[in-house]
């Protein structure tokens, strides 16, 4: 469902773009998972005592992925429904016709209340932590996750709530009565 209204322009005083911060973020991420600097004697090639033959190399590493089999299967599935999440909401939004820059909510032309958002007012911010959460677990790093929660605060406190005012100001009361009954992420 969509409900139309004349153009207007509200200021929002958002400072990041949503999908700058999530690479900031993802690039945080990947800082983050770095491992210490190896030993001397790691670096030599000398072997610890005790440890019995030849040394073998780890594949995955050289892939850039430090997770397990059952970590990388959780990973790229919270990734495609991160993905698809984000696919949906970016689908609803262009049959509606409205705008997906998220620097100019006051372009919206329609409140859209079905699809994927019906269940969340927020899914494309949704699926970029998802993304970023899919992240942290293939790059097996518990620090990776830290971005992620950076990210999401950033965009709770700063752009949502700046959004949703210039959506209230542009829609009135079919906004509020939205925000009534659809929670802002997942759960209320």
């Amino acid at each position: 469902m969509t409900t139309s209204s004349p153009d207007a322009e509200a200021p929002t005083g958002m400072v990041p773009i949503p999908p700058v911060l999530f690479g900031l973020a993802a690039t945080g991420q990947r800082m983050l998972s770095r491992r210490r600097k190896r030993s001397r004697d790691e670096e030599s090639g000398r072997r610890h005592p005790g440890a019995a033959g030849p040394r073998r190399p780890d594949r995955s590493r050289r892939r850039g992925c430090r997770c397990s089999g059952g970590r990388k299967v959780l990973s790229v599935g919270v990734a495609g429904a991160s993905v698809a999440l984000l696919a949906a909401g970016a689908s609803e939004l262009t049959e509606a016709g409205t705008s997906l820059d998220a620097r100019t909510p006051g372009h919206a032309s329609a409140l859209v209340t079905s699809g994927v958002f019906a269940r969340t007012r927020n899914p494309l911010y949704l699926g970029l932590t998802g993304l970023l959460v899919a992240h942290a677990l293939w790059l097996g790093s518990k620090r990776a996750l830290l971005p992620a929660g950076v990210f999401l605060v950033v965009i709770d406190r700063y752009q949502v709530p700046a959004e949703e005012a210039a959506l209230a100001e542009k829609f009135g009361k079919a906004y509020r009565t939205y925000t009534e009954t659809v929670p802002r992420w997942l759960l209320r």
